[in-house]
């Protein structure tokens, strides 16, 4: 097999870089889709994300449901699920004390939760290649810098697949590989795409995704994206490591 070239290896790192996040209706059906982050910090594996897909309104009361980690899908079996208790943050507001959910949420989990890249077999639906995702090394002071190239991977147009022993959720990796750094506002970085932002619907599904350098470099989770000016925004890590420090240090005392 030939060698990948930098290109190649490049998306290939974009692409482990993230993880699917799922809701599961009361009977186990997939009805919601995020993407996320696994990485280790302090100590602790972690799963970082957006909250803007879980505590929409439409989420919190039309469909009630439990998000989870999708891990893998293995012959024989339903899909692996590893369930996720997000824990979320607020922000108060000095002059009226109104509290708003900022749109960050993580949750601590157990030391064995992995997931995989899959290939299937269109016709037969077994598996055909899989990779480990990768765990991130989390640096909560990490800042993106122009000189630096950035990119992201989410998980889009998902699907049910008929399998005789149990179905296989489907989606399309959805690959960026061309972000530059534009600027700061607040608690979001500002990048920009290599090229014309080709519509909401197509990054359907990526929010959550990290944004990662070339290095590897965890520095943004995305957030949103704006079609003038051809933009993606990115929840920045740094703005919450006092909440998620506090937190995992917690929960060290508490083990």
């Amino acid at each position: 097999m030939p060698r990948k070239n930098a290109a190649e290896q490049w998306d290939d790192r974009l692409e482990n870089s993230s993880v699917p996040l799922v809701k599961l209706s009361a009977d186990g059906k997939p009805i919601r889709f995020a993407s996320c982050c696994l990485g280790e910090y302090l100590s602790h594996r972690v799963m970082l994300s957006t909250a803007h897909q879980v505590l929409s309104e439409s989420a919190r009361t039309s469909e009630p449901g439990r998000w989870a980690i999708l891990s893998r899908h293995e012959p024989g079996r339903n899909f692996c699920w590893f369930p996720a208790e997000e824990s979320y943050l607020l922000r108060v507001g000095c002059s009226n004390l109104q509290a708003d959910y900022v749109d960050f949420s993580y949750c601590v989990l157990s030391d064995e939760v992995t997931a995989f890249s899959q290939r299937f077999d269109d016709w037969t639906g077994e598996i055909s290649w899989e990779a480990p995702k990768t765990i991130h090394r989390l640096d909560f002071d990490a800042k993106p810098r122009r000189s630096v190239g950035y990119g992201f991977a989410g998980h889009t147009k998902h699907m049910e697949l008929d399998h005789p022993v149990s179905p296989i959720l489907s989606y399309e990796v959805v690959v960026v590989d061309d972000l530059s750094y534009v600027e700061t506002k607040g608690d979001m970085h500002v990048f920009k795409l290599g090229a014309k932002h080709p519509g909401h619907e197509r990054f359907h599904g990526c929010s959550g995704a990290p944004i990662i350098s070339k290095t590897g470099q965890v520095v943004a989770l995305v957030c949103r994206g704006e079609l003038e000016g051809d933009l993606i925004y990115g929840v920045a890590l740094s703005a919450y490591k006092t909440a998620v420090t506090s937190k995992l240090n917690s929960a060290s005392d508490d083990g």
